[in-house]
């Protein structure tokens, strides 16, 4: 059941960054993933025209473990503020 679990969760990740590139949901962020879970759909997201960033606002690290995206620069940028910043441990 755990796996299954497992399984879910990561697909829902999916969901929601692949939702942003073709233009369904307009943000998304997550902490405490790895880069394994978001490093492909993020790209996807960026050659759609929409944005990725760190949650502090720089440049996404993908060894950070977390990020926030959405469909503009804009958007992002004004989604920042709102957010509670979390260090995870890197991956």
């Amino acid at each position: 059941m755990l796996s299954l679990l497992l399984v879910m969760i990561c697909a829902m990740r999916l969901l929601a960054l692949f939702s942003i590139a073709m233009g369904a949901v307009d943000a998304y962020f997550e902490f405490g993933f790895h880069i394994w879970d978001y490093a492909a759909p993020a790209l996807i997201v960026t050659e759609a025209g929409g944005a990725v960033m760190d949650t502090t606002g720089a440049e996404v690290d993908l060894l950070a473990r977390r990020m926030v995206a959405a469909s503009s620069q804009e958007l992002a940028t004004q989604i920042l503020p709102l957010i509670t910043h979390m260090k995870m441990d890197r991956d």
